[in-house]
């Protein structure tokens, strides 16, 4: 009988124990996947912004810093001309003066999502494709329909 409670006992301690080592691996991996996560943000977010970076990391910490550059003010200049341009595409200002670059992505890609979802139901003010407004932010490219509305606005000479 002793024997028997001493076996049980034992597959008790091991149970639990794995148990727990499980539960602190799944957070350990939780954890992981939020910080890398949170990276790719920022990697988009600089990306897209044509944002500098300021990167330390240790085990405990996983500092990311986002600095404008000067490209950035031509990405944020031609993003807020679409957004003069078009209602349905809204210019962050508010993140903006705070530096809050993450931000300013999130908005942006909530302003696309929405503009995307107006421009595949066909609503009838929306004729130039998302993808073209886009590409126009990151690198000045136009489109005809794009050209259309700049020229239409005077704004067909841009910096």
């Amino acid at each position: 009988m002793k024997k028997k409670w001493i076996v049980f006992t034992g597959l008790l301690f091991i149970i639990t124990a794995g148990i727990i080592s499980s539960k602190f691996i799944i957070n350990y991996r939780a954890e992981r996947e939020e910080q890398d996560q949170l990276v790719r943000e920022y990697g988009e977010a600089a990306n897209f912004l044509a944002l500098g970076t300021y990167h330390s990391y240790s085990e405990e910490r996983n500092d990311i810093v986002l600095f404008p550059t000067n490209l950035t003010s031509y990405r944020l200049d031609r993003w807020q001309l679409v957004g003069q341009l078009t209602d349905h595409f809204d210019y962050p200002e508010e993140e903006i003066k705070a530096n809050d670059w993450l931000g300013a992505h999130r908005t942006f890609i909530k302003e696309y999502n929405h503009y995307y979802q107006l421009f595949r139901e066909g609503k009838a003010d929306i004729t130039i494709r998302p993808a073209d407004l886009r590409y126009f932010i990151m690198d000045g490219a136009t489109t005809d329909g794009l050209e259309t509305l700049l020229n239409e606005n005077n704004l067909d000479e841009l910096e």
